[in-house]
């Protein structure tokens, strides 16, 4: 029997809450998802790594594993059981330029649906073509140490105390180029991304506190509150107190559309 295509799948949730994600999984299986929208992160049991459009995992069995959005995601997933790819822990790619990965991906499914003459024999030679075109990616893996960098971030985003630079700074490579693989791995700077999760915290606490903005800023890693203000405004359009009463004012903020916000810096 050929190796199977569990297919499209997508989730969302809204905007800070972590009650309506896709739930966490775990498999016998080798399971290799491609995202297809959306950004976030996939948390793999105390590991996270960043995704993004054309991000590719490949899971192993038995690993707890979940997709935890910035918005919505959506992604396509393949089981395999006869693994090709060196290594025994998650890989990460991304796919290429022309979308390769993707339309092999797409292809597999439109077989493996409409069943074909031969439709056995076509999906093994897909999946084993996929896998090794991964395998040819293999020297174009995320470097190690820009992973822990975001991991390092993430951990302090909280910590008023917390530097960007002196975590860049403990890494043996030029701070440029650091900077330029972080985009690239993250779609922002280091002080970018460490700004979107801490006003990831604040709208959650803007919604299920009643702490003033002084308070609230310092609890998500500010220690000026006009420039947690100023920050907050530029990413999500509204002030915080303005953010705070058009969200409770809803019926249910959980529905209701939250204003999606990009980081440049």
């Amino acid at each position: 029997m050929p190796d199977f295509i569990k297919g499209f799948r997508s989730g969302t949730k809204g905007r800070f809450y972590l009650d309506n994600l896709y739930p966490a999984e775990a498999h016998d299986y080798w399971e290799i998802i491609l995202i297809l929208e959306g950004t976030g992160y996939m948390q793999v049991e105390d590991h996270q790594y960043p995704f993004k459009p054309g991000t590719i995992f490949c899971i192993p069995p038995h690993k707890v594993h979940q997709n935890v959005p910035d918005d919505y995601y959506a992604d396509y997933c393949l089981g395999i059981h006869k693994y090709l790819v060196p290594g025994e822990d998650v890989n990460v790619f991304e796919d290429d330029a022309d979308h390769n990965f993707l339309n092999l991906l797409k292809l597999y499914h439109f077989v493996n649906t409409r069943k074909p003459v031969n439709a056995e024999n076509i999906l093994e030679s897909i999946e084993t073509l996929l896998q090794h075109i991964l395998i040819c990616w293999l020297d174009r893996r995320p470097n190690p140490e820009l992973l822990e960098l975001g991991q390092v971030i993430r951990r302090n985003s909280s910590n008023p105390e917390f530097k960007v630079s002196d975590a860049i700074d403990a890494i043996p490579m030029n701070d440029d180029y650091i900077r330029r693989q972080f985009r690239e791995l993250y779609g922002c700077t280091p002080v970018a991304y460490l700004n979107k999760l801490r006003i990831q915290h604040a709208c959650r606490f803007l919604l299920a506190t009643n702490l003033s903005v002084g308070e609230l800023a310092y609890r998500c890693g500010f220690n000026d509150p006009k420039y947690f203000t100023r920050i907050f405004t530029r990413a999500t359009g509204l002030s915080p107190k303005e953010y705070r009463r058009t969200n409770m004012d809803a019926k249910d903020h959980r529905q209701k559309n939250q204003p999606i916000f990009e980081f440049d810096e």
